[in-house]
């Protein structure tokens, strides 16, 4: 009985209020509003993980984390020791903590560091002449932090100049921890000049394409078994040598020839090769050299011996 009395109770409230034709739509209206909200809320969440992942990830050795001029790395192994980098030779690497004095013979190049702790290296001759340079070591490898310090010519006159005794440069790092720097020297100049090979004794500079080249087959072939020829060039510079049309030997200025300072590259012509081609000691020969790989007068054949 009392429930039937409140139905009617009910049913005569409802049918007193006015009737409210938008109250649906206004309620489709607000649920479509939370789910946009929702949603705008959901993704912009997702943008500032994204975004945080951005600015925390960090690839090592990357070129833009690196100054102009500097070779990609990595410099250096997890286990402190050099690490091979392609179109340059790695020396002189010197290992200290706190201030120190490293002993670098001059040569151009680029000064590398590793570094346990991110850093500034500051670098100034001995003497106190010249600027005081700043190498930054802070783009990550593995367990450890790097930098890169191209020198120009006149950095390394003054710089790497040498000093009276003991070592000719002051290192003085910003961070704690173990230290190690060195010098990456290219395999290859930009260019040669002509007063760099006043003896050759054939140049691209004279003749671009090649020429001939009379020399004096070495009397020691059958002792050294074989003799050698050297040439100063520039990267990708190739020459062929023949006698007779027939090929003696070729010189390819080329990261894999393993230049033994700076461009120069010495290759081995052995004593079959001389025997083959009817050639003997002391024998005076006409050589055809030709280039045959990057046409360009930055190369010569400084000797024969």
């Amino acid at each position: 009985m009392i429930e039937n009395e409140l139905r009617e109770l009910l049913s005569d409230r409802a049918g007193d209020l006015p009737d409210n034709a938008g109250r649906v739509r206004d309620v489709h209206s607000r649920i479509s509003g939370i789910r946009r909200r929702r949603t705008a809320g959901a993704t912009l969440a997702l943008v500032l993980v994204v975004a945080a992942g951005v600015l925390l990830t960090r690839l090592p050795g990357t070129p833009d984390a690196l100054p102009t001029g500097a070779p990609t790395g990595p410099y250096f192994a997890d286990d402190t020791t050099s690490h091979p980098v392609k179109g340059y030779r790695g020396g002189q690497y010197f290992a200290f903590d706190g201030d120190a004095t490293w002993s670098v013979i001059p040569s151009a190049g680029v000064v590398v560091a590793r570094c346990e702790h991110a850093g500034d290296l500051r670098l100034r001759n001995v003497s106190g002449s010249g600027p005081e340079l700043r190498l930054s070591c802070r783009v990550p490898v593995g367990d450890h932090w790097e930098g890169a310090l191209p020198l120009d010519p006149n950095q390394v006159g003054v710089l790497l100049a040498a000093a009276p005794a003991g070592g000719n440069v002051a290192v003085r790092p910003s961070s704690l921890g173990s230290w190690t720097v060195g010098l990456l020297v290219p395999l290859y100049a930009g260019s040669i000049g002509r007063e760099q090979v006043p003896g050759a004794l054939l140049s691209g500079f004279d003749h671009p394409a090649g020429g001939p080249l009379t020399l004096t087959i070495p009397g020691l072939v059958r002792e050294a078994h074989g003799f050698v020829v050297v040439v100063f060039c520039v990267r990708d510079v190739r020459l062929e040598f023949r006698v007779t049309g027939r090929l003696l030997t070729t010189v390819a200025c080329t990261d894999e020839a393993d230049p033994v300072n700076h461009g120069v590259v010495t290759v081995l012509v052995p004593e079959e090769t001389v025997t083959a081609l009817g050639l003997r000691p002391l024998q005076r020969v006409v050589v055809d050299v030709r280039s045959t790989g990057r046409q360009t007068d930055q190369w010569a054949v400084v000797d024969v011996g």
